[in-house]
């Protein structure tokens, strides 16, 4: 008799739906303290949460590594080679721009700081979705949106198309004028009707095709090839000049009032990481006052984030640490830690037998379908299992509903991790 496997994403999302946290957010609320929340349901509670809330959800992470292993686990890319929206659900990272404090936002010639500036773009942009991002990117100076705003150029079809002052503004913001366009940096105008752009921000060039004044079709192309990749609606690219002083504020310009904040990590690690950029931040402050009598001071220069936290009008704090959940906190009834097998499947059998006796429902994630065909094939004897592809930051293993043991799910990783 065949077994029928429900997929954990719906016994994740059943379980979340009928939490008293899930129910109490927006209805009696709009602060919530969460506990036991880590991993792939905690990306599922997010989505979840932002079917409630009308406005963008702002995920802010202690580090840079847990920011990208939340987008693992949501599963969304943040490479700078990927598109920064997700498809299922609007998701942006937001990356720092790799330079240390008290250096300006914005220099030019960095693929890096491009690609947060075409980030930032598509955050005014949205009005609903997620955006992860880290301590560091989230308190440190940005460009402001008013010099952002006037040096954004956006191409979309039906749009207004100048071919000769697109390219003065390229011309101006540093990009290079060729005969063919191959490299990042690069544009190549085609007698007036064809333009070739490859932004810092991307992986790959777009060819605009004029329809007299208007933008008559965008297309993405192969550089080395030069053939089409795909046709799209529009695009934007950052064009700012880094030989002009820039205006700098913090990221308070980007926000909107219905924005909703998610503290990943708890007071106390978010705290520490942002004591670690305030010291930071106070040994670079002498030589930067001794070449600019004007520095900002640490405190100036940092968002107060302290502050920052106990202001917000919409909130989600996910702790992380024992001993620091207030008394008015959500629990999640999630076991851990994760179990780590280190290849030794003679261990793993074992423990599956016993799964199967308990009537645990196992799924197993891979990165890759090769993945899961091996592990498949070498775990055929086990029928109750099911499989889904899928990367994640590690595995988390699924509430454990004792009252009701055949739904109970726990799954491994790519690592053999539980």
């Amino acid at each position: 008799m065949a077994l029928m496997q429900t997929p954990i994403s719906t016994l994740v999302q059943s379980y979340i739906k009928n939490s008293t946290a899930y129910k109490a957010y927006g209805t009696t609320t709009r602060h919530l303290h969460l506990e036991g929340l880590e991993g792939y349901p905690l990306a599922q509670f997010l989505r979840m949460i932002s079917r409630k809330h009308k406005g963008r959800i702002w995920v802010i992470c202690p580090t840079e590594e847990s920011a990208k292993d939340l987008l693992k686990d949501s599963g969304v890319s943040h490479n700078q080679d990927t598109p920064p929206y997700s498809h299922e659900l609007k998701t942006i990272y937001f990356p720092s721009n790799g330079r240390k404090l008290y250096t300006p936002p914005f220099s030019g010639g960095d693929n890096v700081e491009y690609d947060q500036l075409n980030r930032l773009t598509s955050i005014t942009e949205m009005r609903h979705g997620m955006i992860v991002t880290h301590l560091r990117a989230f308190v440190g100076p940005l460009v402001s949106p008013e010099t952002l705003s006037a040096s954004s150029l956006s191409l979309r079809v039906g749009g207004a198309f100048d071919s000769t002052s697109i390219a003065e503004q390229l011309s101006r913001a540093g990009y290079i004028n060729t005969v063919s366009t191959n490299a990042m940096g690069e544009f190549s105008l085609r007698g007036g009707e064809v333009l070739d752009i490859f932004p810092y921000e991307s992986d790959h060039p777009f060819r605009i095709y004029a329809d007299w004044d208007q933008v008559g079709k965008i297309s993405s192309f192969d550089p080395i090839t030069q053939e089409t990749r795909s046709s799209v609606d529009h695009f934007n690219l950052s064009l700012v000049d880094a030989t002009d002083k820039l205006v700098t504020s913090s990221i308070k310009g980007y926000l909107a009032d219905d924005d909703l904040f998610c503290f990943i990590g708890g007071d106390k690690r978010l705290a520490t990481s942002f004591h670690s950029l305030q010291l930071e931040a106070k040994s670079l402050y002498r030589q930067a006052f001794l070449e600019d009598r004007d520095a900002l001071k640490p405190d100036e220069l940092l968002l107060d984030f302290t502050l920052f936290q106990t202001t917000c009008r919409y909130s989600i704090t996910v702790m992380d640490l024992a001993g620091q959940t207030p008394p008015d906190a959500f629990k999640f009834d999630i076991e851990g830690p994760p179990r780590s097998y280190f290849g030794n499947f003679t261990l793993l059998k074992e423990d599956l037998k016993s799964f199967e006796k308990q009537g645990w429902k196992v799924t197993i994630f891979a990165e890759n379908q090769l993945q899961l065909q091996r592990l498949s094939q070498m775990l055929s004897a086990f029928s109750f299992l099911s499989y889904e592809r899928m990367e994640l930051s590690g595995a988390s293993p699924f509430p454990a509903q004792r009252s009701s043991p055949s739904v109970n799910t726990r799954y491994l990783d790519e690592e053999g991790r539980w």
